[in-house]
């Protein structure tokens, strides 16, 4: 039994990016193999500061996960920072139900009583983020970026 592993890089530079004005955008790297008997996975981030701006999932090409595997990310208070995004008759974004073979992204803007997205206001955190992967097959593999600006 080879149980999961993963591997957490941080690009904490400017890489040129502009957040309307707001400044550098971050990005941390999960790289994970999902267990080899629950198909699941779960990664802590170091801490950050600031914005959530979106977050990419990149199934492997030669370990793909299984279709439709699900990712969550909470933050020290065990709460998913994407759950409230959803505003007043708005959906919040998701990362459950993931393609297996496409790279897809979610954008973490909150979105306003008429389902428009308002620039700038990704969740808010202060915290490390723990990335729960499960479904995903066993002994199978990803990538999870997660981008962020430490401006609020």
């Amino acid at each position: 039994m080879a149980g999961s592993a993963s591997t957490i890089t941080y690009d904490n530079g400017d890489c040129g990016a502009d957040v309307g004005g707001r400044g550098d955008v971050r990005r941390i790297t999960i790289a994970w193999t999902s267990d080899d008997t629950t198909g699941a996975v779960t990664a802590t981030t170091q801490k950050i500061s600031g914005r959530v701006i979106k977050v990419v999932t990149v199934p492997s090409a030669t370990a793909q996960p299984d279709d439709d595997y699900d990712i969550a990310i909470t933050d020290d208070l065990s709460v998913d920072i994407l759950s409230n995004l959803g505003g007043t008759g708005g959906t919040a974004p998701s990362l459950a139900n993931r393609d297996e073979t496409n790279t897809e992204c979610v954008l973490c803007d909150h979105e306003d009583s008429n389902t428009d997205r308002v620039p700038n206001s990704g969740p808010l955190v202060c915290s490390a983020l723990s990335v729960a992967v499960t479904n995903a097959g066993n002994s199978l593999q990803g990538t999870t970026y997660i981008y962020w600006t430490p401006r609020v």
